[in-house]
């Protein structure tokens, strides 16, 4: 009997000379100090959880605005990346841009972004798309979990580097396109298929 009245002291104290906490806080500790006068325990309680899953709803709207404003700023890099023709920049703001939602070079986001840059790369002949391609692709194959993956990620390389190698006059391309599709068909043997 000593330990509730000390504890119902201590609410209703708390209620009612506030703390440091916000104003959403403030009030709920107050109305939890009137339903300990009352004696309304199973009212505070309901009151405590009433605010609980409030403060969770606006964690959830913070988190989704702070995920929106981050996706701005990495779009606005990426494009700023692109005015700067450095494939590898856009390429890792790419991979960060997926990176809150696991693992980014596996993600369908990401792979709809690499199909985006090589259509735009082979359809449109813009070459820097293409590289950003290309990078997207070995960042890829350096990801890979197993050989499926691997033998994937190599054939967007090779598909990438033979787009880009075929408007070129030398061969150096090309050749690595050759050798990457070499080392997917050692990926994916037949057998294994």
């Amino acid at each position: 009997l000593e330990n509730a009245i000390g504890i119902a002291l201590g609410v209703i104290a708390k209620g009612e000379r506030g703390s440091n906490q916000e104003a959403f806080v403030e009030d709920v500790l107050k109305r939890l100090a009137e339903t300990t006068k009352k004696g309304d325990f199973d009212g505070g309680a309901k009151a405590v959880d009433e605010a609980l899953a409030e403060l969770d709803r606006r964690d959830a709207e913070r988190r989704d605005a702070f995920r929106g404003s981050r996706e701005t700023l990495l779009e606005a890099g990426i494009e700023q990346d692109l005015l700067r023709r450095d494939p590898v920049a856009v390429a890792r703001r790419i991979e960060a841009m997926d990176a809150t939602d696991g693992d980014p070079f596996w993600s369908q986001k990401y792979k709809e972004r690499w199909d985006a840059f090589y259509a735009e790369g082979d359809e449109k002949g813009i070459n820097l798309s293409l590289e950003v391609a290309i990078e997207m692709a070995r960042r890829m194959a350096a990801s890979a979990r197993d050989g499926d993956q691997r033998a994937t990620a190599l054939n967007m390389f090779g598909a990438a580097l033979q787009a880009l190698g075929a408007r070129e006059s030398a061969t150096a391309r090309l050749t690595e396109a050759v050798a990457a599709y070499r080392e997917a068909l050692q990926e994916r043997t037949r057998a294994r298929a």
